[in-house]
């Protein structure tokens, strides 16, 4: 709707001076939103700088230009209000940062190679399908109980 994300400068994309989805267009207030909601300890600031993180490397790894990626689309909104979600995330520590990182991947896989130029929903649907199964593989194990068949 807003033609070639690259024809808009940096500075634009930061201050939301382009067309498109309100609340996607703007990503100092969006960022603004994170460190409101990180000081009120609503949300860890873990899963979305994992998440940004690893966009940024793959897009860098893939000859892109991570920032362009970082500031366009409803990425910022998906980290800060969408991979944080309680619900659809795993609880471990480790299980968060393994969905960030999926989320993040797919997300520039399917920006860089698919036909559909954003990915952040997708990416994160895909990865609350998984969700489950990371938060099975990332649970500690409980000392002193035995892990058999007949275990309820």
């Amino acid at each position: 709707s807003g033609g070639d994300i690259s024809t808009y400068t940096k500075t634009e994309l930061l201050f939301g001076m382009r067309p498109g989805c309100l609340g996607e267009t703007c990503a100092l207030a969006l960022l603004l939103g994170f460190v409101y909601l990180v000081a009120r300890r609503v949300i860890s600031p873990i899963v979305p700088v994992t998440f940004v993180g690893t966009v940024f490397v793959v897009t860098w790894l893939c000859g892109q230009d991570p920032v362009y990626h970082i500031l366009s689309g409803g990425l910022l909104l998906g980290a800060v209000f969408m991979v944080t979600d309680f619900t659809s995330k795993p609880t471990t520590p480790v299980g968060e940062c393994l969905f960030a990182a999926g989320v993040g991947i797919l997300t520039a896989v399917l920006r860089i190679w698919g036909p559909y130029p954003e990915g952040v929903c997708f990416a994160i649907l895909l990865m609350n399908a998984v969700a489950p199964l990371i938060e099975w593989l990332t649970m500690p194990r409980v000392y002193g109980v035995r892990i058999g068949r007949h275990a309820a």
